[in-house]
């Protein structure tokens, strides 16, 4: 027996050192799996707080609405000029104002707001052309980030329509489909931001929803990349974030945003290296849910190691 004794200690050293290691290796890869949830988590809320900012600005605006019975060209100007937009609202080019106008009141639409500051004010159509409802942009500051959209029948392409007859269904703040915005000369993925703007009743009280008066929708062109530009953890390498235009919780939507773009033939010849670790989930924008992918990049999975 004694001439085993030795054997016998080899192999239980051998087994409590890979039994260690397996332990070790599987308390490392949790740490890791529960470090990278934990900054998606981050990124996923920061990603909703960043529109709801912006939300936050237009319902400012909304509040010059709220006390004036009437609002002129130049006094919508003012409270845009109050406000340092690229600082306040990353992605934001303007603050604009939509009315509704009938097709059959559309040329004294366009009389008075030439007679308000606006002599070349005009109204142009994008795609659909026989509805019986414009949703015409009647403001937007700074104007120098016109660039020939004043006077856009928004109504009049299905995306944008879309998401505007949803904020004046539920009266909420909404987000768009993704887009090409007509003011980006680079064609990048954007979005428009509409909050919808009722009028008071008897008592100050403001309905939204069907049947409410409308006023109008104050809105927002996003530049997305703009938008979400130095995520928390994009800005530290550690993740890859990108946003799909689904609800369905997959990537089979259009593509929104990505912080860690492949380089075109990288992915045509399929060499970019898999991820440890990914993780796929809806999120809440204002009026729409979206889907985030989340992957570990090559430096967060350096220092989290095996």
């Amino acid at each position: 027996m004694t001439i085993w004794l030795p054997a016998t200690v080899l192999v239980a050293g051998t087994a409590a050192a890979v039994s260690s290691a397996w332990w070790l290796q599987s308390r490392n890869q949790a740490d890791a799996e529960a470090d990278f949830r934990r900054l998606v988590q981050v990124d996923s809320a920061e990603i909703s707080a960043r529109f709801r900012k912006h939300v936050d600005g237009l319902n400012g605006a909304r509040g010059v609405y709220a006390t004036h019975t009437t609002v002129q060209r130049d006094m919508f100007r003012r409270y845009v000029e109050s406000r340092n937009l690229p600082v306040e609202f990353p992605g934001v080019r303007a603050f604009g104002f939509i009315e509704r106008v009938p097709r059959t009141g559309l040329e004294p639409f366009i009389a008075t707001e030439r007679a308000d500051g606006a002599p070349q004010f005009a109204v142009r159509q994008l795609e659909r052309k026989d509805e019986a409802d414009l949703y015409v942009i009647k403001f937007l500051e700074p104007a120098a980030a016109d660039a020939g959209t004043l006077g856009l029948d928004l109504g009049s392409e299905t995306v944008r329509r879309q998401g505007l007859l949803l904020a004046l269904e539920t009266g909420e703040p909404t987000v768009t489909g993704v887009i090409t915005l007509v003011q980006d000369q680079r064609q990048r993925p954007g979005v428009l931001l509409y909050v919808p703007v009722f009028r008071a009743v008897a008592g100050g009280a403001v309905p939204a929803g069907p049947g409410a008066e409308l006023r109008g929708l104050l809105y927002a062109p996003i530049m997305l990349d703009e938008l979400l530009d130095g995520l928390h953890t994009a800005a530290a390498d550690q993740l890859r974030v990108e946003l799909f235009d689904t609800a369905s919780g997959t990537v089979q939507g259009t593509p929104m945003y990505d912080t860690h773009p492949s380089p075109p033939e990288r992915q045509a010849a399929g060499n970019v290296p898999p991820a440890r670790f990914e993780l796929i989930h809806r999120i809440d924008l204002p009026g729409r849910a979206v889907t985030l992918r989340a992957r570990s990049t090559p430096a967060f999975e350096a220092a989290h190691p095996y």
